[in-house]
C-alpha cells in the first residue's frame, strides 16, 4: 500500500507549530515561566505597597506585567513560516521539500524521494497524529513524516493510516525484523 504527496515550507511550518503547541514538555515549561513571572510581579507589587508607594503607579506596573504575560502566552513558541524558511534555506533540503512516496511493507515503512530512501520498522514509528490539514508519522520527539492532506497525489490516506496503525499494533515492541 502506497501514498504519494509533496511537502513544502508551509507544511514544515505547520508541523513545527503543531509540535510546539501540543508538546507536554514545552507546555509545562511555558506554564512554569508564566507562573514565575506572575509571582514576581505580585511580590514586587506587595513590596511596593508595603513601602507606601503610589497606588496608581503600582496598578500601572501590575497592568503592564499582566499585559506582558498575556502577550508572552500568546506569542511564545510560535513559528513563522518565513523564519522557518530562513532556517531551511541554509541547506538544499532536497530530500525534505519534494515529492515523497510512503509504502507499507511487511516489516515497516519505506519513504522514497528523488534523492534517497529511508526505512523504519513498525516498532520505530512512535505514534501517528492527525490535524484537519496534516498527518504526522512520528519517528522521534520532533521528527516525523509530514503528510499534507491537500497535497496527496496518489493513494488513499485514510486507508493507509488505518493499515499502518493496524500493523503497528500487531508488532510486539521487542520483536526484531528486517525490512
Amino acid at each position: 500500500m502506497k501514498i504519494q504527496y509533496t511537502v513544502d515550507m508551509e507544511d514544515l511550518a505547520a508541523f513545527n507549530r503543531d509540535c510546539l503547541k501540543n508538546n507536554p514538555y514545552i507546555r509545562r515549561r511555558k506554564i512554569i515561566l508564566v507562573a514565575a513571572f506572575a509571582l514576581l510581579f505580585l511580590v514586587i507589587g506587595l513590596v511596593e505597597i508595603g513601602l507606601g508607594e503610589n497606588p496608581e503607579g503600582i496598578l500601572v506596573f501590575e497592568g503592564v506585567g499582566t499585559l506582558f504575560l498575556l502577550l508572552f502566552w500568546f506569542f511564545a513558541g510560535r513559528v513563522k513560516t518565513k523564519t522557518l524558511a530562513n532556517m531551511y534555506k541554509q541547506d538544499a533540503n532536497a530530500g525534505v521539500l519534494c515529492r515523497h512516496e510512503l509504502e507499507l511493507t511487511t516489516a515497516g515503512l519505506v519513504e522514497r524521494t528523488d534523492v534517497g530512501e529511508h526505512r523504519v520498522l513498525f516498532q520505530g514509528i512512535e505514534r501517528v497524529e492527525s490535524t484537519p490539514t496534516h498527518s504526522y508519522l512520528f519517528i522521534g520527539t520532533m521528527q516525523a513524516h509530514v503528510i499534507p492532506h491537500a497535497k496527496i497525489t496518489e493513494g488513499n490516506l485514510a486507508a493507509f493510516l488505518e493499515e499502518l496503525k493496524r500493523r503497528m499494533g500487531a508488532v510486539p515492541p521487542d520483536s526484531a525484523s528486517t525490512l
